[in-house]
């Protein structure tokens, strides 16, 4: 319930459920609930028995209008079809969506690996197959850096010229 006209309301109808129920017994005194639920009653009361509906003057009339506006809000069997056809694959928003979540991934992996220029970078790799080292080393004279990667090997002294 949004607030408390709308409790109380439902507890004059005896809609509420036992838990919603006894806590509004619990926010509002019981006189007046009691006074609400009097009040509810003598308007509804008051309503029947004064409040008294127009004849209709021609209700023919009336019933022809409801039936045309009825058949104009009703969509043909023409306009259903290519109202669901609209909602195939083929819409233009589930394309341009499509087309920018590409354009979003590539983006994205264009960023995290960058292509390298191999005219710039250099990988030189060498292998020992017979004492199981590995070495590959990395240059770049564009960026300045060289980078040796050694495996096999437990630790290289850093005095040690590695040719």
């Amino acid at each position: 319930m949004k607030n408390s006209d709308d409790q109380i309301s439902a507890w004059i109808d005896n809609s509420l459920d036992e838990y919603a129920q006894a806590n509004v017994e619990a926010r509002f005194s019981k006189e007046m609930l009691e006074q609400e639920k009097a009040a509810a009653l003598r308007i509804g009361e008051l309503l029947r028995t004064h409040s008294k509906v127009p004849a209709l003057e021609s209700p023919d009339f009336f019933n022809s209008q409801i039936i045309e506006q009825i058949s104009r809000e009703t969509p043909t069997l023409v306009e259903q079809r290519a109202s669901s056809s609209e909602w195939s694959w083929w819409n233009p928003r589930i394309a341009w969506a499509t087309a920018a979540c590409v354009v979003v991934v590539g983006a994205i992996l264009f960023v995290a690996f960058p292509v390298a220029d191999s005219a710039e970078t250099m990988v030189v790799d060498v292998e020992d197959f017979t004492s199981g080292y590995h070495v590959s080393s990395y240059t770049s004279e564009a960026n300045r850096y060289a980078l040796v990667w050694v495996d096999g090997w437990d630790y290289i002294p850093g005095d040690t010229h590695i040719q």
